[in-house]
């Protein structure tokens, strides 16, 4: 026998999920709507609160206390309804068990891996407006350790992330902050422990990198350190590596310094009273200042070289150790010296009879009123019938003269030479 209409609607909704209003008459889904009201049911996964009617523009649930809208679910989500008075959380979360060491407070998820239009994936938005800090507390997001753990943890792992889902792990950043205006991006303070640290684990990686925005950017700072008024600056590096300091720089290692500009001076000091340079040797076998050339293109450089305020040199030593001072004072009395120099080594080209080779050595403080003497630097003579002689035509600078007297064409053999400017 065939059971009836009547039967087959009495059975669906005696089997139906049933439920009350908030006014404590009942509801049940599946059936016709009557209103556009919250419907709480209950069965053997829990306790639900549904939509129960269309349309309508008021709220599936409305939860007041002490007179006060506390939240409101609609179809745009949950909303938190401001206190009252005070300063008073919206949402509190008691997670205080001593017992139980391993809890989330808050826990979300989120994937996205749809790449084919612009990604705009947040788990957690927060969006703020006030005015400046004025001895309160004025924050998108507002943390307080006060345990031996840390206040904020962000990980931004390649190798952690979900199963089948695709590597970036040369993307992204583990934090990001962006300002305008004179604002700072970071701001950290620190008692007994540093405001900063930066651990490397890589065997190429870097505790800081600083990039500029633009190439063109000279003035811009990589570091700034100032006073505390934030109104003097006392050590900067910026943007193409020069550094300044206010005071002296102090190091236990060393200090290399490399320039590969021609003209520019690798370590320069400009200081009002106090010593431009000082170093200090304490152990038997150290040496406080070294310098060696670099290569065999440097070995006729100079090594130390003093100058006055129009750049003349005053006094200067030669990677060789010819040293050549424009005065000389012993117990503050002025001591007569010969300035002296060495050439390079020139020679071994044939000269005409009657013609001489020439070459240009520096020799400070040499003036055009000082007698020459010039002599093989290698005890190698020029060649019989050859004569050298020299003297200054500019201040500071000696032409030696290798002559052919031999009556031929003839060519003296190649050696460096001694120069002695007498005073």
């Amino acid at each position: 026998m065939r059971p009836s209409t009547g039967l087959i609607l009495a059975l669906f909704f005696a089997l139906a999920p049933r439920g009350v209003y908030a006014d404590g008459s009942g509801c049940a889904l599946g059936g016709a709507p009557t209103a556009h009201r919250g419907c709480v049911t209950t069965d053997d996964k829990g306790t639900h609160l549904t939509e129960d009617g269309v349309g309508g523009a008021s709220p599936l649930l409305d939860v007041t206390v002490g007179g006060h809208k506390a939240f409101t679910v609609d179809a745009g989500g949950v909303k938190f309804a401001e206190p009252s008075a005070g300063v008073q959380p919206e949402i509190t979360l008691d997670l205080t068990n001593p017992a139980t060491n391993n809890k989330h407070g808050i826990y979300g998820a989120l994937y996205t891996d749809n790449a084919s239009s612009r990604i705009n994936s947040n788990l957690l938005a927060l969006d703020i407006y006030t005015p400046p800090d004025n001895g309160g507390d004025v924050s998108g997001a507002y943390i307080r350790q006060t345990g031996g753990g840390n206040a904020l943890s962000v990980f931004n792992i390649c190798g952690e992330r979900p199963k089948q889902a695709k590597a970036y792990c040369d993307s992204g950043f583990a934090i990001e902050a962006q300002v305008d205006g004179s604002k700072h991006a970071v701001f950290a303070s620190a008692v007994g422990g540093s405001a900063f640290l930066g651990v490397v684990k890589g065997a190429a990686g870097a505790g800081l990198s600083i990039l500029p925005e633009r190439d063109d950017a000279p003035g811009a700072r990589a570091i700034h350190v100032a006073n505390s008024a934030n109104s003097q600056e006392n050590f900067w590096v910026d943007m193409k590596g020069q550094t300044f300091a206010r005071e002296r720089i102090t190091t236990e290692g060393g200090m290399l310094a490399y320039n590969s500009h021609p003209g520019n001076a690798v370590f320069q000091a400009e200081v009002s009273g106090q010593p431009g340079f000082f170093a200090s040797a304490e152990a038997v076998n150290s040496t406080a200042f070294l310098a060696k050339p670099g290569s065999e293109a440097g070995a006729g450089g100079t090594a130390f070289r003093v100058q006055d305020a129009a750049g003349k040199t005053a006094a200067a030593i030669s990677m060789a150790g010819a040293a050549s001072f424009r005065s000389l004072s012993v117990g503050g009395a002025s001591v007569a010296i010969a300035l002296s120099a060495q050439s390079e080594k020139f020679g071994g080209i044939e000269i005409a009879n009657g013609a001489c080779a020439k070459a240009a050595v520096v020799v400070v403080g040499a003036t055009p009123a000082m007698a020459v003497v010039v002599t093989p630097a290698e005890g190698v003579d020029p060649g019989d019938g050859f004569f050298v002689r020299g003297y200054v035509f500019i201040d500071d600078k000696v032409l030696i003269k290798v002559c052919n007297a031999t009556g031929e064409n003839a060519t003296p053999t190649p050696t460096a030479y001694n120069v002695r400017v007498l005073r």
